[in-house]
This record gives structure tokens, sequence and C-alpha cells, in this order.
């Protein structure tokens, strides 16, 4: 798990945030609340450049569906 990684994620088309730029915490984790229509396409990024260890920007993509939106990615080192 990164933690402290930042994640933006935004619906497609349309633009509208849904995690706006939040931290993940310990578990690597972040989240947000969705109320709005199913299923939603998504797209976003997380990347880890303020602190040592830092990673790459990597890309989210998905659609959030009626249980929601999971999913693992995974980030490259960038040191």
């Amino acid at each position: 798990p990164i933690e402290n990684a930042r994640v933006y994620v935004t619906t497609d088309p349309g633009g509208v945030a849904v995690i706006d730029k939040v931290l993940t915490n310990a578990s690597g984790q972040a989240s947000a609340s969705y109320s709005g229509s199913t299923p939603q396409a998504i797209t976003g990024r997380a990347r880890k450049a303020s602190a040592s260890p830092y990673y790459k920007s990597t890309a989210i993509t998905g659609t959030i569906s009626s249980s929601g939106f999971d999913q693992t990615i995974l980030m490259l080192d960038d040191e």
C-alpha cells in the first residue's frame, strides 16, 4: 500500500470531480461518496510526488456501478 498518494477522479464525459485530490490512507485507499446516476464512466490519475518515496502518475479508468467502484492500481517507483 502507498500512503499519501494524491487521487483525482472525474466523470467521463462531463469532468465532474468524484474524488478531488484526496490522499490515500495508510492502507493505500482513497474513497468518496457518489450520488449521481449509474453506470457512470470515470477517468483519473494517482501519483505521489510530494515526499520520498516518489511514484509515477498512474491512470485510473473504469465505471461506477450501482454497487460502487473498486480498483487496485499499480504505481511505479520514480526514484
